[in-house]
């Protein structure tokens, strides 16, 4: 009979730990990582400056090439930095710095927005808007041409 009772009793506890940690409310920043402190940008100190990669590469054709997409955000405070690689495997590569501001989070779709200015060189220089959706792990580019969505990629794979 005890053996009965505290099998009874053990697995209760399981089911109601399993309980509260299931119904628990978890609330999933968009931007999670610090990276370094006290950089002075637009004359903000202590600032958390904070830094995400997103890459996306296909799989090689049949002449041996791919597309490969990257992206690298630095972002302080509402400022950001940083720059867009588009590496289409049958078109022109557009590659540049990109340079904007981070909109609010917005609770809804728990994204932030952020608006870029993208200064490309190809043959010549030149300035597109981008903007960029930043949700949890990705980044949704929109540009001219179209939306891609990038998954986030530690930065060190990118000698950052």
């Amino acid at each position: 009979m005890k053996k009965i009772l505290s099998f009874i009793i053990i697995v209760g506890v399981v089911f109601g730990i399993f309980y509260f940690l299931k119904n628990k409310e978890v609330v999933a920043p968009v931007i999670t990582k610090m990276v370094e402190k006290n950089i002075n940008v637009t004359n903000k100190k202590d600032v958390a400056q904070e830094e995400f990669c997103f890459a996306k590469f296909s799989t090689s054709n049949s002449n041996g090439n791919s597309d490969k997409y990257t992206l690298r955000l630095i972002l302080n405070g509402e400022q950001v930095i940083g720059e867009l690689n588009l590496l289409p495997a049958e078109e022109d590569p557009r590659t540049g710095e990109v340079k904007g501001v981070v909109g609010v989070f917005d609770q809804n779709t728990m994204t932030r927005t952020i608006d870029l200015d993208w200064f490309t060189f190809t043959g010549v220089t030149d300035t597109e808007k981008v903007k960029i959706i930043l949700g949890k792990n990705t980044a949704s580019v929109n540009q001219e041409k179209g939306t891609l969505s990038l998954p986030e990629v530690p930065c060190s794979n990118f000698g950052y």
